[in-house]
């Protein structure tokens, strides 16, 4: 990582990188100015330093032209977000009631001044599409059962999280819980072990509609295994 393809006369990435960051230029047009010579304050490019570094370092650490020139802005295609878990515990700890406050954060707009991380999207439903996202509600917190101390999701989201992972029955959603049954994934932590009781006045039935299953007697019925 780093070096530049082998018998390549240019500079390992890192230290080319280095170099740009030295000349503060601000944008992809700027870069092209200085390669072809159009900024005299900038000096001359020098020959081990290439003016297509985007084919050169492709796979020797190149992250986008932001990256290259400083400015910080890495291209969304080379970003590593957080795990979803982390990242949506950072967004609820922001204190954000809703879609528009988050967008207005993301934007640098927030009367707090709050900077968000680089490695926190503001388009989190593409980010974790399929990494645990429920919707801005979950993700910001303000998705959770009024009063209740560990803030869990709503009853309605909740279910409908606890039906996905196609449990059968009680005992499983239990080994689930206890994380011993390491194929469905972690429990998350706004998911209560205990949801008969924490669901108690908000929707409620039994285990068999929070699951998704049939009812135990039918299954005796149809001669299945209990």
């Amino acid at each position: 990582m780093g070096r530049a393809r082998k018998g390549s006369r240019f500079r390992p990435f890192m230290e080319a990188r280095a170099f740009v960051h030295t000349l503060g230029l601000k944008n992809a047009h700027e870069w092209y100015c200085y390669c072809k010579g159009w900024l005299p304050d900038k000096g001359k490019r020098p020959p081990d330093i290439p003016a297509g570094p985007q084919t050169i370092y492709k796979d020797s650490g190149w992250k986008g032209m932001g990256d290259w020139l400083g400015t910080g802005n890495i291209a969304t295609f080379y970003m590593r977000w957080r795990p979803f878990g982390e990242a949506r515990a950072f967004a609820r700890s922001l204190g954000l009631r809703s879609i528009a406050e988050w967008k207005v954060y993301c934007q640098g707009n927030h009367p707090r001044k709050l900077k968000r991380p680089d490695d926190i999207p503001m388009a989190p439903e593409n980010s974790y599409r399929d990494k645990g996202w429920v919707n801005y509600g979950d993700w910001l917190g303000t998705d959770r059962i009024p009063g209740r101390r560990g803030g869990f999701r709503s009853f309605m989201s909740a279910r409908a999280f606890a039906r996905l992972i196609g449990l059968k029955d009680l005992r499983e959603w239990r080994l689930y819980c206890a994380g011993k049954m390491p194929k469905k994934g972690t429990p998350p932590a706004d998911i209560p072990p205990n949801p008969n009781e924490v669901y108690k006045d908000y929707g409620w039935i039994n285990y068999d509609n929070w699951l998704h299953t049939r009812p135990r007697r039918m299954r005796k019925t149809r001669g299945e295994r209990t």
